[in-house]
């Protein structure tokens, strides 16, 4: 078509029309492309970003993670349950009487062999304690020695009574000497911490403030013979010979919650804080159970609204206390039955180390001692540590996780 000035050609009429006839029309852009939007603007924007894989990888991190540590604690479980091999560790005990007490404690530097500590205490009063090895130490109480505590470098022993009295030792320097207050009264437990010292007794738990000054004393009245202490800081825990489990604080003096009851338990026999929380509690009637101290506290005192958060099934105990002992990373639980034999359980889960089937019957958990066990302690020596048996007259270590090497001759 000719393209004539002023006008247009409408190619629907097949005809020429003037310029200023033309129908006016809005023009249409082009629409941009709308950007492709990515995990990293949505979440800009306030989406929260969605990648599958990231959560599947990470859940399998963490599942992985929890895997590895049940199966390392399952694997300890079996290698200490399969403990065989021991070694005896020679004491001049007096007229071959049992050993009711045991300390293991060590002086900086921590892992320093030569500052090991070992001290003992026989049902006859002799103290017995050494460096090396043990020798007889020139001390007797005249009665059973009922504990035995070390801090820094000092050791303690109480003895029973009627007339109890009180050494205590220097390790550095084996400098001794013996107190003899009026006060004591059938002493059983003791707690010592820097140079202060907490005593379970009659009818009450006694706190020495400073050894050097034993007439600075506050008392804590639990209306029942005090046979088992924890201390912690300003927290004192006693047990008693009617099954009562009291808090009280050392700043007040006053009781703050209690637990228990002759309904639940026999005489508590031993008390041990687990971790930062929890409280085991091991009675004469066999019971091994633990407590959440945060639900303790809540409780209002003489109610039984802390119930235990684990039991430990299986403890055969006895009318008089046994030994008991805990790792040093409480993560197993060793306590002797009145079959004189040793049980185990995980802390963990609560559940009792079986000993591998076996015709060797002197392992550790398959072994029926000749005498009692009354006193156990871990001990951070070897790989998985050391437990101290106190058996009748005679201490034997085992080391944890180790088995005796086969008898080839």
């Amino acid at each position: 078509m000719r393209s004539l000035p002023g006008f247009y050609f409408d190619t629907a009429r097949q005809r020429y029309f003037p310029e200023s006839s033309r129908p006016k029309t809005i023009p249409t852009a082009a629409t941009p492309a709308r950007p492709k939007q990515t995990l990293r603007s949505r979440h800009q924007k306030g989406h929260t970003p969605l990648n599958i894989n990231a959560s599947i990888v990470q859940t399998q991190r963490s599942y992985s993670k929890s895997t590895r540590d049940k199966t390392q604690h399952s694997v300890i479980s079996q290698q200490i349950a399969s403990t065989s091999s021991s070694f005896p560790m020679p004491v001049p005990i007096v007229y071959d009487a049992p050993i009711t007490s045991l300390c293991i404690s060590r002086a900086t530097p921590e892992h320093d062999q030569a500052r090991r500590t070992v001290s003992v205490g026989d049902r006859q009063g002799f103290c017995y304690a050494n460096i090396s090895d043990l020798v007889l130490a020139d001390n007797h109480l005249f009665s059973e020695i009922t504990s035995i505590q070390a801090s820094n470098e000092i050791v303690v022993y109480t003895s029973f009574g009627p007339a109890p009295r009180i050494l205590i030792r220097k390790v550095s320097s084996q400098e001794a000497c013996i107190l003899r207050p009026s006060y004591l009264h059938d002493v059983r437990a003791s707690q010592l911490q820097d140079r202060s010292l907490t005593l379970g007794m009659q009818g009450r738990a006694l706190h020495i403030i400073d050894i050097d000054n034993p007439r600075s004393t506050s008392s804590f009245i639990t209306h029942s013979d005090v046979f088992s202490l924890h201390r912690d800081h300003n927290d004192v825990w006693t047990g008693a010979r009617n099954g009562v489990v009291q808090l009280f604080d050392l700043r007040t003096s006053q009781e703050q919650s209690a637990l228990g009851g002759r309904s639940k338990y026999a005489s508590v026999a031993h008390l041990r804080r687990i971790r930062e929380y929890h409280l085991l509690v091991a009675a004469t009637d066999g019971s091994l159970d633990m407590f959440d101290v945060r639900m303790v506290r809540r409780a209002k005192l003489g109610s039984a609204a802390a119930l235990p958060i684990q039991s430990f099934d299986g403890h055969a105990n006895a009318p008089f206390r046994l030994g008991l002992a805990v790792d040093q990373l409480d993560e197993f639980l060793f306590a002797a039955g009145d079959d004189s034999m040793i049980r185990a359980w995980s802390l963990r889960t609560g559940q009792r180390l079986q000993p591998p089937l076996t015709t060797d019957w002197s392992g550790l958990l398959t072994r029926q001692f000749a005498s009692p066990v009354r006193a156990m302690q871990v001990s951070s020596d070897g790989h998985m540590g050391t437990l101290w048996v106190a058996s009748g007259s005679e201490l034997e270590c085992f080391e944890l996780g180790k088995r005796r090497s086969p008898d080839l001759s």
